[in-house]
This record gives C-alpha cells, sequence and structure tokens, in this order.
C-alpha cells in the first residue's frame, strides 16, 4: 500500500501504483478539483461518523464510488475527517485551553467493505511516521548521506544493506525486546550495545542483566 502527499494525486502515478496491484491512501488538498468539490457536496446530505480516540475526537465521512477523477478512468473514494484535539498553548504570556481542529482529505482505492475508514485515516497520517522515523532518522542517526562512490550497483547495495540493518534492529526493538527491557532501553542504547557487542568487545558479552521489576 503506497501513502503519498497531495503532489501525487495524479493519473499517471495512480495508474502505474494500481497496475503494478498496490493499494493507494493519498492526501487531496486542491480544493478545485472536482473530485474535491464533489466530495464537499455529497458529505453535506449525510450524517458523519464520530470517533473518539483519547483526547481527539473525528468526524469522519465515507464517501465511495465517485467517478470524478476522470482522467483516472476508474472510480475512487474519498475518506473526508475532521478532527478536534484539545490542547494548553500559551497566550499572552498565560497558559489557555484551546481546541486544534484540522481537516484531512484522502483518495483511495480500497473499498469501504474491507477497509474501515478509520484505518484510512490512520494509514493517511502514517505518512508522518515513515518520514520521521525513515527518512529523518536514517539521515541524522544512520549517516545515510552522500556515498562516497558513484557506481550505481555499489550505491543500491549499500543502501539497502542499511534498510536491512535499520529494519531489523526496529523489528527486534518492537516485536521481540520484552517490555520491561524496552522501559530501560532506548533504541538508540541497543544499538550502542550492539555496536560494542560487533566491534569493542570481540564477541564478549556487553548486555548487563534487566531488573524485571523495574
Amino acid at each position: 500500500m503506497i501513502s503519498a502527499d497531495a503532489l501525487y494525486l495524479e493519473a499517471p502515478f495512480l495508474k502505474q501504483v494500481l497496475d503494478a496491484g498496490k493499494h493507494v491512501v493519498i492526501v487531496m488538498k486542491q480544493e478545485r478539483r472536482e473530485l474535491f468539490q464533489d466530495a464537499e457536496k455529497l458529505r453535506s446530505l449525510v450524517a458523519p461518523q464520530v470517533f473518539v480516540d483519547g483526547s481527539k475526537t473525528t468526524r469522519l465521512w465515507d464517501i465511495p464510488e465517485l467517478s470524478s477523477f476522470t482522467t483516472l478512468g476508474r472510480t475512487v473514494r474519498v475518506v473526508w475527517a475532521e478532527e478536534q484535539t484539545p490542547k494548553r498553548k500559551i497566550v499572552g504570556g498565560k497558559p489557555t485551553d484551546v481546541v486544534e481542529e484540522k481537516t484531512w482529505v484522502w483518495v483511495t482505492d480500497l473499498p469501504s467493505a474491507t477497509v474501515l475508514p478509520t484505518k484510512i485515516q490512520r494509514w493517511g497520517h502514517d505518512r508522518w511516521d515513515i518520514e520521521n522515523r525513515g527518512f529523518n532518522e536514517l539521515v541524522n542517526l544512520w549517516h545515510m548521506d552522500h556515498y562516497f562512490i558513484h557506481d550505481t550497483n555499489a550505491i543500491e547495495t549499500l543502501l539497502l544493506t542499511l534498510a536491512i540493518a535499520f529494519v531489523t534492529t526496529y523489528l527486534f526493538y518492537e516485536r521481540n525486546l520484552k517490555a520491561s527491557a524496552r522501559r530501560h532501553l532506548t533504541r538508540l542504547a541497543l544499538a550502542g550495545r550492539m555496536a560494542d557487542d560487533l566491534t569493542l568487545l570481540a564477541g564478549t558479552d556487553a548486555w548487563s542483566l534487566l531488573d524485571p521489576s523495574g
């Protein structure tokens, strides 16, 4: 599944992704689009679904089978979300309770019968996790910077090796490491211990015992 910004809401890109057997969840911001205008009109005719997730309240409209994306040549589904989140901000030097309101509109080919609108909303927001945990972390913490070699195969090999190392450590931390250990060990600390195991101590165990009682 491909989650992308509004820049990629173009027929050639969508056709390429869909022809490859993948699904899309893409932000729609262009209010002049016929698809945007039709979705806005249709949502005014039906009551939204209301969901509460912690402090955030969302009103969701699920609008399927829209044919307004004429250049795509197939119908799409629009999920329209109005999110309200109470926050405390400093206004005039004083803490003030405010309600932050945001509107998100996503276009997808995934059918309503199999994928709930709340999941489309979550996947649409997860794009920022990819940006922050993926590219940002790889550049700032994993040295995914300029490679001093200009052979295409070598660059691809280095990037894939880095990606495998990143994904492996991420999955180990999130899926394999017990919760009691994660309370005392950040992923950066885990990476440091792995580096010690591999390079500094020549196989000597660098892992101290963790007190499971916390």
